[in-house]
């Protein structure tokens, strides 16, 4: 069943070593080490890392929402949670704050963040928080063309 399901994909390359009839487990365990395997998680794990190394907002990006910041911050601390480099909260809003430093519009946000305990370690709390003050500024990139 492998055989037929993964023929004429990359996977195929991992499975066609093994006879169809006589070797099905061998072949799912090779599939399952080169999809799920250490390397497999240590690739996503440093695919999250370059996201949150590179990504940034200033409001000034054509094209590029604060939705799709958002979306793309929450999607790196995802991958690495999965991967078995869970962040906490509080490590998470640190990330937010430095990676919104860009947006003089945002200081005060950040500012009132940084002073409320509570939003210091609720993470999705920051985000809305943040995302009204993305709001009030007018400065989503939304209605850029």
């Amino acid at each position: 069943m492998l055989h037929a399901v993964t023929h004429e994909t990359d996977a195929y390359n991992h499975v066609c070593q093994f006879a169809p009839t006589l070797n099905g487990r061998a072949a799912y365990f090779a599939l399952f080490a080169q999809y799920c395997g250490r390397g497999h998680f240590t690739n996503e794990r440093q695919a999250a890392v370059r996201v949150l190394a590179t990504l940034h907002w200033n409001g000034k990006a054509r094209g590029f929402t604060w939705n799709t910041f958002i979306s793309r911050l929450i999607g790196a601390f995802n991958n690495l949670e999965l991967n078995g480099d869970p962040r906490s909260d509080a490590n998470k809003v640190d990330v937010l704050l430095e990676k919104t430093v860009g947006d003089s519009s945002l200081s005060n946000g950040r500012s009132h963040i940084t002073g409320d305990a509570v939003l210091r370690s609720n993470f999705q709390g920051a985000i809305d928080y943040l995302t009204t003050q993305v709001l009030a500024a007018g400065n989503d990139n939304t209605q850029r063309r």
